[in-house]
């Protein structure tokens, strides 16, 4: 029985990693990111090599980065996908926690998944950490001062032909590093020097229980261990990138919507300091049309018009999120076809994905919905009778003139 894993301990059993692949064995239940990995992210975790260069660059990783260090996890992980790393997975005992970002909710609610890394151009970090960060909440800040920009965010149209004159892309990114940034800082107070006695917990009696559970297979706990590794490296190298980088604030307080300030990321709360400015600016970049942004916007707040809008522009994604969400618009039944119609938009982008409909729906790695909260007389064979039948009357809501707000899940912030 393995009684403790340390630090030392998890670089051993990285550096004499066996070849077994991912796609090789199926996860527990608690190990949430291995069900169904999307195709763009299991490269990321296979390759031992380089996870393997990381850990000899960086022997201390939770405390100053060394020149060598730094410069090896830039090169590592300015290539990773951003939608593939926005969340982090911390292993106590027998199951893991799964930490969102802190700011952006749309996880929460629906998690990225092969959808988003169908898109040709996804952002990856390289695209958010780009040296223009300073320059970019300037341009934040002009934005904020122009009138139309601001309306647009306020109302449920999405009108691409504003993208340029709001600056779209410059707005999503702006918001995915101020995500970042406030992640990472939030996580890496989990294992700084000051609270280390404290989380001996994550480094030994947590993995001692993971190491337990998994001990008659080992392919799996080596996996288990690499992937809890990469996320703690990513966090600390996130921190560097983000005390690099001046963080200018806008002052959304101010009548003329275009103030600023310098901001310290030490400040305690920091999603209370930053998720105003970031929700603000995300909301326009969607509604200004960028692909980025309205993969990323979450619509907690928004209205069926919007919803409607959006449907026209990205009908997976509506489908996506009515069939997770549920809520005031939908019957149990009518949730099950949007389920089936957003697996329907997923095998067209993706034939060849090696998962069924029940899967997709009801197993990890996706919708996840809760099988037992469904009419047991009307299942996933009746909804898809209904969504391909042609007198299909699915979906009426989508045309309905009523316009309430979105209902977000219990316990979320509105």
């Amino acid at each position: 029985m393995i009684a403790t894993i340390r630090k030392s301990t998890i670089l051993v059993i990285l550096l004499i990693a066996s070849t077994v692949s991912a796609n090789e064995f199926k996860p527990h239940a608690w190990t949430s990111f291995l069900d169904n990995p999307a195709p763009h992210v299991l490269p990321i975790y296979n390759d031992k090599t380089a996870i393997n260069e990381l850990v000899n660059a960086c022997p201390d990783f939770y405390e100053e980065l060394s020149q060598e260090c730094n410069q090896r996890l830039t090169e590592f992980f300015m290539e990773v996908p951003y939608w593939a790393s926005t969340t982090f997975e911390q292993f106590f005992g027998d199951r893991n926690w799964v930490l969102p970002p802190l700011l952006n909710d749309r996880f929460r609610l629906l998690e990225y998944g092969y959808e988003e890394f169908a898109i040709d151009d996804a952002p990856a970090w390289r695209d958010i950490f780009d040296g223009k960060f300073e320059h970019r909440g300037w341009m934040t800040i002009e934005t904020l001062r122009n009138p139309r920009c601001v309306d647009l965010g306020k109302g449920s149209e999405i009108r691409p032909e504003l993208a340029y004159e709001c600056q779209a892309r410059e707005l999503f990114k702006y918001a995915a590093h101020l995500d970042a940034c406030a992640t990472a800082i939030d996580r890496h107070s989990f294992a700084s020097p000051r609270s280390r006695d404290s989380n001996e917990l994550l480094f030994d009696r947590g993995l001692e229980g993971v190491a337990g559970s998994l001990e008659s297979d080992p392919e799996k706990l080596e996996l288990v261990l690499r992937i809890h590794t990469i996320w703690n490296l990513q966090i600390a190298w996130l921190v560097q990138r983000c005390h690099d980088d001046q963080l200018i604030l806008p002052d959304l307080g101010l009548a003329s919507g275009g103030g600023a300030s310098a901001f310290s990321l030490n400040t305690d709360d920091l999603s209370v300091a930053l998720n105003p400015v970031h929700d603000s600016v995300l909301r326009i970049a969607a509604k200004a049309g960028d692909a980025w942004a309205i993969q990323s916007h979450y619509p907690g707040s928004e209205s069926d018009a919007y919803l409607r809008n959006l449907h026209r522009v990205n009908p997976a994604l509506v489908h996506r999120y009515v069939a997770t969400l549920g809520g005031h618009r939908v019957t149990p039944e009518e949730q099950l076809q949007h389920a089936v119609k957003a697996y329907m938009h997923l095998k067209e982008i993706n034939p060849s994905a090696n998962f069924d409909l029940w899967e997709y729906v009801f197993g990890g790695g996706h919708l996840r919905l809760n099988q037992t909260r469904f009419n047991q007389n009307y299942g996933l064979p009746n909804a898809v009778r209904d969504v391909t039948s042609s007198s299909s009357q699915a979906f009426p809501w989508l045309n309905a003139p009523i316009d309430h707000p979105m209902e977000a899940p219990s316990g979320e912030r509105k």
